[in-house]
């Protein structure tokens, strides 16, 4: 397969610019992977039909629309972040919410926890991203700048000492966590920024946007590559141990690719279940299975290996918009539309086994907006 390498308009702290540029490659093959099976929609008649799983094992409601939910690394805590700009944080094993955060003026669109987990970064409608002391519940800083729309994904670096946000503006901005500068500014997409990952023993950058690409970039040289065009636009991206890019887009496909370090190969497995747009995805953290979830209101758990779907989980009443499995692989976490986080459970033993709602949060203010 070939793929085209291009650069246009990076700038590297506003000192140095590469003009637009263009040459063919074709990406070696990776060794470390193995060859997958192939799962056409043609197949489906062969796959065994998935258990059915329609009883969570705790439901928290909120006040708006819940956009964003991620397990912190260590699995102490369930943060998530609604339409009303708030966070809300959920110690494991407990009925009480540490705290809820206020953490934007106009409603949370994502957030992440920093690799060692001492952090927390959110991003918003207002374009700001902002870093939050997970000891203190304070916000260390406003990043130096916003951008000009919605900030639509957030990911640290592996070593955690850099931020990415994508931005409803079009562009990915690396920042400093600690001095909150700007670093480096990314613009390849034509249009929102929806999905980061980082693959980290290679320092790269993955980006999917509206614009039906995925694109990538290198921390180190600032090589941006053009991974793929997709059949429609891309709502998800998720990465697995092993390195498989998993791609989610607005017409319900799934798609596996393997990658060498910034380069995307082949598609090595098609997924086709859901009914509707697919807007999150994530893997376990062995890379074994694979969990999709979006308009159709259904999240569905994927083996891999033998690419046939495993289990489905139903009782959401409206559009799944964020999935996370908690790092032992014993929780799954989704998001909705509906104003809930639910929790499943995925092992034998869960910290999670009561019903508890956030009315007794205690809320901590927000300090004057950035201007």
């Amino acid at each position: 397969m070939t793929l085209w390498m291009y650069a246009r308009g990076l700038c590297l702290s506003g000192i140095l610019c590469m003009a637009p540029s263009m040459e063919a490659r074709t990406p070696p093959r990776s060794n470390a992977l193995q060859d997958l099976p192939s799962y056409e929609p043609e197949s489906r008649a062969q796959v065994p039909t998935p258990t059915l799983i329609t009883s969570p094992l705790r439901v928290y409601s909120h006040p708006a629309v819940v956009n964003a939910v991620s397990f912190s690394r260590d699995g102490s805590l369930l943060a998530a972040g609604d339409g009303d700009g708030k966070v809300w944080l959920w110690p494991l094993g407990s009925e009480e919410l540490v705290q809820t955060l206020k953490a934007h003026q106009k409603g949370l669109r994502s957030l992440a926890f920093s690799p060692d987990g001492t952090v927390l970064a959110t991003g918003g409608g207002d374009g700001w991203v902002r870093i939050w002391d997970l000891k203190t519940h304070k916000a260390q800083a406003w990043l130096d700048a916003r951008h000009r729309g919605p900030v639509t994904a957030l990911t640290f670096s592996s070593r955690g000492g850099e931020i990415f946000s994508g931005s409803a503006d079009d562009s990915i901005w690396m920042r400093d966590v600690i001095t909150g500068k700007k670093v480096t500014t990314y613009f390849g997409h034509s249009a929102a920024v929806t999905s980061l990952v980082v693959a980290p023993d290679v320092e790269c950058v993955l980006s999917g946007g509206d614009d039906r690409s995925v694109q990538g970039w290198s921390m180190r040289s600032g090589e941006q590559v053009d991974f793929s065009t997709q059949s429609s636009r891309v709502f998800a991206l998720a990465l697995s141990p092993a390195g498989l890019l998993a791609t989610g887009t607005a017409n319900g496909d799934i798609s596996l690719r393997r990658t060498d370090g910034c380069t995307v190969q082949t598609v090595a497995l098609r997924f086709s279940r859901h009914t509707g747009a697919v807007r999150a995805l994530t893997f376990s953290p062995d890379g074994r299975w694979l969990y999709s979830a979006g308009d159709d209101r259904t999240i569905v758990r994927w083996d891999v290996e033998r690419g046939i779907p495993v289990e489905e989980f139903e009782g959401h009443q409206e559009a799944v918009l964020a999935l996370t499995v908690s790092p032992d692989g014993a929780l799954l976490a989704s998001s909705s539309r509906d104003h809930t986080v639910r929790i499943w459970k995925q092992g034998e033993t869960t910290a999670f086994n009561r019903r508890s709602h956030p009315s007794s949060a205690r809320t901590a203010s927000s300090p004057t907006p950035a201007p």
